[in-house]
């Protein structure tokens, strides 16, 4: 198992700490809200004794799980597990930023099956060219070498209600082409099937490669969400068959994330929240 899944001793304790009865009437669904710094709520401050470390990061989250409205905290409680992931990343790295990134994530995840990645903030990418080449449909199926089909399956997002059938670079449709092909040859296991949740659809960052038709989000492999230990073997081969073709710029998902630039430098370190739930890819656009 990717080591994302290991939920801290911290947030257990802070889970005990803030229990709250979610209680079993109907809740409103809460609408994604504007980016707005009046949101960011500060962790509590204690004046008389100095908080250790551990103090400070149980505290921030406490703070920011009870901020939460019914039907996100209700999510929190159901998912242990997908929240601890999340919250890890911003209580250890703590801006006001990161912290609004978490809300959306959760907020995206309690409304579009475990998918993070819609009203997402951080996926900027302002130096990648704006691509304004030819478009293609993304086909329902790939033929592998062996014969078989890879079915494509197509989700959609809450914030818009817009499916991922959307035209897009013709390079995005052949490295993912490729790629499966790849991880096919290589497991026992084939890749039967994926879900694509996201292309142009969703609502991310305004320089976001979804928006420039060059990016596209996998949320599931074989029918299986990909935080799930049964798709890990081909989760792990897709993301190295993506790493191998030299027109791939963005790889982000929960095995790595990496990063390369049009003059072909490859950031193997990437520092970007999320994508632990799906595979983010885009190609360059030149």
């Amino acid at each position: 198992m990717p080591k994302q899944y290991i939920t801290l001793v911290i947030l257990l304790y802070g889970f005990v700490s803030c229990a709250w009865d979610a209680g079993e009437s109907e809740k409103e669904k809460t609408p994604a809200t504007e980016y707005n710094d009046s949101m960011v709520h500060s962790p509590s401050i204690v004046d008389i004794v100095p908080l250790t470390k551990a103090e400070i990061l149980i505290e921030r989250e406490m703070a920011f799980r009870s901020s939460l409205p019914p039907d996100l905290f209700e999510w929190t409680t159901h998912n242990a597990n997908l929240y601890a992931i999340i919250v890890n990343e911003f209580i250890t790295d703590y801006t006001p930023r990161n912290e609004l990134i978490a809300y959306y994530m959760i907020w995206s995840m309690a409304y579009n099956d475990n998918y993070s990645e819609d009203q997402f903030i951080a996926d900027n990418d302002e130096f990648n060219e704006i691509y304004n080449g030819s478009v293609v449909e993304i086909p329902d199926s790939f033929q592998m070498d062996d014969g078989s089909l890879v079915s494509i399956c197509f989700g959609d997002t809450y914030s818009d209600t817009e499916q991922s059938n959307k035209m897009v670079s013709p390079l995005l449709v052949e490295v993912l082409k490729t790629s499966l092909k790849k991880a096919n040859s290589v497991l026992i296991e084939k890749i039967a099937s994926v879900e694509i949740k996201a292309t142009t659809n969703g609502t991310h960052h305004l320089r976001s490669n979804h928006y420039n038709k060059t990016a596209l989000d996998i949320s599931k492999v074989n029918g299986q969400q990909i935080f799930l230990s049964a798709t890990e073997n081909g989760v792990f081969e897709l993301q190295k068959a993506f790493d191998e073709n030299p027109k791939i710029r963005e790889n982000f998902g929960p095995f790595f994330k990496h990063k390369t630039e049009t003059d072909g430098i490859r950031n193997n370190h990437f520092k970007i929240p999320g994508c632990f739930d799906h595979i983010h890819i885009s190609v360059q656009s030149n």
